[in-house]
């Protein structure tokens, strides 16, 4: 199985890389993802110190007030480097602040263009105000814009139904992480459910959001993938081994650095 997103980059999974390592030996293949210059250089050398992890670099939008014109030449560089698969998290965070959505959205567009620039699919964060679908309702449409350049996937979806069939009437792909198998998760399934099937991912965002039976155990790894796609197939009503060759294939068209 593929993880296309998870972060052993970041604490605790990254001081204890050496205790974790077995978990790497159960996937095929994971993206380790990052979210500013550190975690995007750490997810690029353990890319070269593991043959099945691959590494997409970027700035999250918490980070957004980081980006200057030195990160993005350095950015614009390191794209271009083996096993860099992806452009990513990029995107719009409105939880934790709305005071920088200015510097959020001036990343996030220049960071478009330097995946554009690279042929580099794009990772999309997208996390909106409590109770309320305002990131979602601000992105999709920009994201639609950038369609016809800009391969992507939305990580960890949690818009509404609305935005899940723009995007996919786009072409963007939805990433299903361990919230899918949470029991208050109704839409998102029922987004699973309706998801094209050519388009769906599973991720676990690991060391966060560990899926059932083990929601709360920190930190998550990347083995409990197997846990989401189980659930997809679940709620899909198919047999788990004939979602796992759906999702690792949309997987490897997505990010077509990953060695086949």
């Amino acid at each position: 199985m593929i993880d296309t997103h998870c972060h052993l980059n970041t604490e605790p999974l990254w001081s204890e890389r050496e205790h974790w390592k077995h978990t790497l030996s159960l996937l095929d293949a994971v993206i380790v993802v990052g979210f500013d210059r550190i975690s995007s250089e750490r997810a690029m050398v353990l890319a070269q110190q593991n043959a099945n992890v691959y590494a997409a670099i970027g700035f999250h939008p918490d980070s957004a007030l980081e980006w200057n014109d030195e990160e993005a030449a350095w950015l614009k560089a390191a794209a271009q480097l083996a096993k860099v698969v992806a452009i990513g998290e990029i995107g719009l965070d409105l939880y934790r602040r709305h005071d920088t959505i200015d510097a959020q959205w001036a990343a996030l567009r220049a960071q478009q263009a330097i995946a554009r620039s690279a042929g580099l699919p794009v990772i999309y964060h997208c996390r909106p105000t409590v109770d309320t679908n305002d990131a979602y309702d601000m992105l999709t449409p920009q994201l639609i814009a950038e369609a016809p350049d800009v391969k992507a996937v939305v990580h960890c979806f949690g818009g509404s139904k609305e935005n899940a069939a723009a995007l996919w009437d786009a072409g963007f792909y939805t990433g299903f992480d361990g919230p899918l198998t949470y029991k208050k998760s109704v839409v998102l399934r029922e987004i699973a459910a309706a998801c094209p099937a050519e388009l769906m991912l599973v991720e676990t965002d690991a060391p966060y959001l560990s899926p059932e039976p083990l929601r709360g155990k920190f930190p998550n790894l990347p083995e409990r993938v197997q846990l989401v796609a189980a659930k997809l197939a679940e709620i899909r009503s198919i047999p788990v081994d004939e979602c796992i060759v759906q999702v690792d294939s949309n997987a490897l068209k997505l990010f077509s650095g990953i060695a086949r």
